[in-house]
């Protein structure tokens, strides 16, 4: 029991150890790249135009993982006609572009096509200066299959997109359309209801006419004609009662056939008489409808 617990702390030490050793590799590998990169830039102000010092510093900025600053003084270093350093000078630059088109993938794609276009450029660049470089093929190839999938990626979402705006549009062609059909109706309909309501108002101003038209007819509207029953029913009881008195008086006095046919004739011409003036008196009015 007791040696399983040495032999645990022994491991542990050991542990302890390496992972001392190994951040303190990391420490003193950074406190070297921090150096050199500082040492270069130095001597870069005494020879701005030295391609060794410029590719020496572009591959410590690689390294240190500040790929944009990395890139500038590689790209000097390519720049330098008649420079041995040239084509590793070019391949390292292709794989800072590379680095740089990846962190830009996701937030700037456009960026990342732009990084991968370049690395592509460099890396035939450096196999134009040693065709026999294996690494800068292999690194083509890889970036030129993330180029395509990044296109293709763009192109789709492109396409979903403009897929949205064409339903978004088509979507508000179909509303408009719908909300002018509907005002079409509502007008319709109430072009319908005013015609109606016209109809109903003139069909109600026809009859009544109409009506005052059938009601005069059924109580006799001329005034000559209601008056010519009224006169005969007065000529006659007035002829019977004449007659009658006629009868009486010479019933009455005993006189002879002769008289009373001459007081007969005397009474009729009386009534003709009575009957002439009363038409030659003031004329009923007869009933006027009002045409308004």
């Amino acid at each position: 029991m007791g040696g399983r617990l040495r032999l645990t702390r022994w491991i542990l030490i050991a542990l302890l150890m390496i992972g001392g050793a190994l951040s303190s590799d990391a420490d003193e590998r950074k406190a070297s790249q921090d150096f050199q990169a500082e040492r270069f830039e130095r001597l870069l102000k005494q020879r701005p135009t030295d391609p060794t010092l410029h590719y020496n510093l572009g591959t410590v900025r690689y390294q240190q993982g500040h790929y944009d600053k990395a890139a500038e003084s590689l790209s000097s270093a390519v720049a330098s006609s008649g420079s041995s350093l040239q084509g590793r000078a070019s391949y390292n630059l292709g794989n800072a572009h590379s680095r740089l088109g990846r962190a830009a993938e996701q937030a700037t794609p456009n960026q990342a096509v732009d990084f991968y276009q370049k690395a592509l450029e460099d890396y035939r660049f450096a196999i134009r200066q040693e065709p026999k470089d294996v690494d800068a093929k292999y690194n083509y190839e890889l970036v030129e299959q993330r180029l395509k999938a990044l296109k293709t990626q763009q192109e789709q979402q492109s396409a979903k997109v403009q897929q949205q705006k064409a339903n978004q549009q088509s979507a508000q062609a179909q509303t408009e359309t719908t909300q002018q059909a509907q005002s079409q109706q509502q007008t319709e309909q109430a072009g319908e209801s005013q015609q109606q309501q016209q109809q109903a108002a003139s069909a109600e101003s026809k009859s009544e006419p109409e009506s005052q038209s059938s009601m005069e007819a059924a109580q006799g509207t001329d005034p000559q004609q209601q008056g010519q029953p009224a006169q005969a029913a007065r000529q006659q009881p007035a002829q019977q009662g004449s007659e009658q008195s006629a009868q009486a008086v010479a019933e009455s006095q005993n006189m002879s056939q002769q008289q009373a046919l001459w007081i007969l004739d005397t009474l009729k011409n009386e009534e003709r008489g009575a009957l002439v003036k009363e038409h030659q008196g003031p004329a009923r009015e007869p009933d006027v409808d009002q045409d308004w």
